[in-house]
Formats: structure tokens, C-alpha cells, sequence
């Protein structure tokens, strides 16, 4: 640690009003700011509205926001192959912008060449898991596969193994990521948990929930590895009277 400071890495499109994606990463900025501890904001995009005053914002990647909307593009015409060019694009530009300044490098583990350009640099990494280790990924592919007649197994981004294991700290949310990070041969040492995360009750509100009905709500992106077939499943057998379930989610083919 040279002097205190944190850059933080992400894939989000800052100062667009209401964006959910890039809450988390405007909030930790700001906190960051009022301590004086925020060097760079490394983002794909950025809208100059009031939202981002004062934050020192870099986007790395050429062509303004052209680059980044062919990526979204093509990720809508192409499934994931937009985004993972997006993501590859802002990890090489990132990787060539950083220097020896930082001390601190907030990021996720899509940003291998980043990683491995600030660890040069003898800066400490910190890698937010937005999902569990890639091993117990694929443990869990390889139970649902057959229940979802797919062949395919998962394909994981390449460097994303080597970035975790690079981390200095992995940051986690659940019991079943942390279980899967030692399972990986990541010492708990380097492991430590945030949140839960949370709503934003100044913007949404528990609505008043019906009085005589059992009210099940599942909140996930529905595809084969959050189980939502099996919820189905065991719901259609309970057969439950005045119950109510709430599926709340996106569809991933």
C-alpha cells in the first residue's frame, strides 16, 4: 500500500437516471469521494449529467459511446457475444491506462488483463464475486444439464479463474459462495463478506399483501441454475389453497 488511494473497475453506464445496474458502483464511488480515498472510476460509459459531478470518471475505451452501443447490439442480436466483447474491450483499455498510482483496485474477476497490469504494480486487488467460483459453477451445470436436455456445459470467460486466484481479497455475498471459494483452494483469509444487498426503500414499498393467502415470491433470473424448475415443481405438488406464487425475474435461454 503506497498511499490509500482505490480505483474502481466496472462494467457500468454512469448518470442515467434510475439505472439499477450502475447503483452500486455510483454509491461505493461516493462514499469513496466524501473520504478522499477515490483515485479513478474506470467505466465502459458515462452520460455528463449531474449524477456524475465530481467523481473522476475514465472511460478507457475509444469511440466515446460508440464502441460500447455496437457491444450492446450485438449482445441483443447475438446473446452473449456483444457483451463479452464490451467486456473485453474495457478490460485491455483499462489494463493500458492503469499505472502505479493506485493502491487499491476494486473489481470483478471479467477483468483478468487488469488485474494482472495492477498486480504488476504491486497494487492490492479486491474482486467482487458476482457469482460463486467457476468450479462449483459447473458442478451445479453438470446436475441441471440433463433436466434441461442441453449438451452444451457452461462456458466461462477466459482469465476468470486465474483472476480470482490472483486476488488479494475476493468479496462475497452467500454462505454458498464462500463454501465454494475454500472448495476452490482459496484461503478464507482473503475471503470477506458484504452485505446483504438490499432495496432502496426510498424508492420502492412493501405493498400491503393479502391477509387470507400464503404468498411465495421468488426473485431470480430464471435459467438452469437457479432451480426454478424445481420450484415449480415442488408448488404444483403442495397444491396449496389461496396460495400465490410470484415469479420476479428475467428469462435466460
Amino acid at each position: 500500500m503506497t498511499n490509500g488511494r482505490v480505483s474502481i473497475l466496472s462494467l457500468a453506464h454512469l448518470g442515467l437516471p434510475h439505472d439499477l445496474k450502475s447503483h452500486v458502483t455510483m454509491m461505493m464511488a461516493r462514499s469513496l469521494v466524501h473520504t478522499d480515498l477515490l483515485h479513478q472510476l474506470y467505466v465502459i460509459d458515462a452520460e455528463q449529467t449531474e449524477a456524475v459531478e465530481g467523481l473522476p470518471v475514465v472511460t478507457p475505451v475509444p469511440g466515446n459511446k460508440f464502441i460500447p452501443r455496437v457491444g450492446y447490439l450485438l449482445q441483443a442480436v447475438l446473446s452473449r457475444s456483444g457483451r463479452d466483447l464490451t467486456i473485453g474491450l474495457l478490460d485491455r483499455f483499462t489494463a493500458g491506462a492503469l499505472g502505479g498510482a493506485e493502491s487499491v483496485l476494486q473489481t470483478f474477476a471479467m477483468f483478468p488483463q487488469a488485474i494482472a497490469t495492477t498486480k504488476a504494480h504491486g497494487t492490492t486487488v479486491v474482486v467482487y464475486a458476482a457469482a460463486a467460483h467457476p468450479a462449483a459453477v459447473e458442478g451445479l451445470w453438470e446436475m441441471e444439464r440433463p433436466a434441461w436436455s442441453r449438451r452444451d456445459g457452461v462456458v466461462g470467460r477466459p482469465g476468470v479463474r486465474e483472476a480470482y486466484a490472483a486476488a488479494d481479497y475476493v468479496m462475497y455475498l452467500s454462505e454458498f459462495q464462500r463454501q465454494a471459494f475454500v472448495d476452490a483452494g482459496i484461503d478464507e483469509d482473503r475471503l470477506f463478506r458484504v452485505g446483504p444487498l438490499a432495496a432502496d426503500l426510498t424508492r420502492f414499498r412493501p405493498a400491503d399483501p393479502p391477509t387470507d393467502a400464503f404468498v411465495v415470491v421468488a426473485i431470480a433470473d430464471m435459467q438452469p441454475l437457479k432451480g426454478t424448475n424445481h420450484l415449480l415443481d415442488a408448488w404444483d405438488q403442495l397444491d396449496l389453497p389461496d396460495a400465490h406464487l410470484v415469479l420476479v425475474g428475467g428469462m435466460t435461454d
